[in-house]
């Protein structure tokens, strides 16, 4: 079942904060989600919440996973806040890639690289906002190539 594994407080440049990591549950059941999303609330009480969801454990990353992610990353986002993901396997990332819900996520090895991404300039100072990666415009771009725009 999912539980909150540590809440580690960190230095962003104009404010100190706390991310939460939330572990994802093995295997998934109705109550695991359950106490899953319970756990998330717990995460989420505070103004621009980050968060990192550690999927080490997770057997797969399927729809009902999926559902969680997109739904830890609503919460947040609803609060001005962030979701990075941790720990997850090869397949989970092509499961991730497969069902176009990679690019909504950053995506790091471990706990550790997700909580430090936080501080390495992963919020504007002054406005909490997320910079957006490369990534963001790349579907634009193709667009407008194949428009010849």
């Amino acid at each position: 079942m999912g539980k909150v594994m540590q809440r580690r407080n960190i230095a962003i440049p104009g404010r100190a904060t706390t991310v939460a990591v939330l572990q994802l549950p093995e295997t998934w059941t109705v109550r695991g989600a359950r106490m899953f999303l319970f756990e998330l609330e717990t995460c989420i009480v505070t103004d621009r919440p980050l968060l990192v969801v550690d999927c080490s454990k997770a057997g797969r990353l399927d729809g009902p996973a999926t559902y969680l992610l997109l739904q830890c990353l609503e919460a947040a986002m609803k609060r001005n806040g962030d979701v990075r993901l941790a720990g997850v396997s090869r397949k989970g990332r092509a499961t991730l890639e497969s069902e176009g819900v990679s690019r909504l996520f950053r995506i790091f090895d471990s706990n550790a690289e997700a909580i430090k991404s936080f501080q390495q300039g992963a919020f504007h100072a002054t406005t909490g906002e997320a910079p957006c990666d490369d990534v963001c415009f790349e579907p634009m771009l193709e667009k407008a190539e194949a428009s010849g725009a």
